[in-house]
């Protein structure tokens, strides 16, 4: 394998952007698992955590994935979002 040359100020440099991502990387992962905790509580609150657009968040969430298909969010009143909750669990 051939030996790579790397300048001493250019290791440091990309040390210090790593351990920055890495860093980055940790706060987003908290953030997920924090909002997952909280979007998952609020929906439960209001009574449509069953709802399909609802599950799907929290999958995301728990995998750190986001769907193609999650946005753009719809804009419903709470009332719809619990038809459509109840209905979803009645075909389950």
């Amino acid at each position: 394998m051939p030996k790579i040359e790397v300048d001493a100020d250019e290791f440091e440099q990309f040390n210090a952007d790593y351990k920055a991502l890495s860093l980055k990387l940790d706060a987003a992962e908290t953030c997920c698992s924090e909002m997952y905790q909280v979007f998952g509580s609020l929906t439960d609150d209001f009574d449509i955590f069953a709802h399909p657009l609802v599950q799907k968040a929290m999958t995301a969430l728990a995998e750190r994935k986001a769907p193609d298909d999650l946005l753009p969010w719809p804009s419903k009143h709470p009332d719809q979002w619990k038809l459509e909750a109840r209905k979803d669990e009645e075909t389950q």
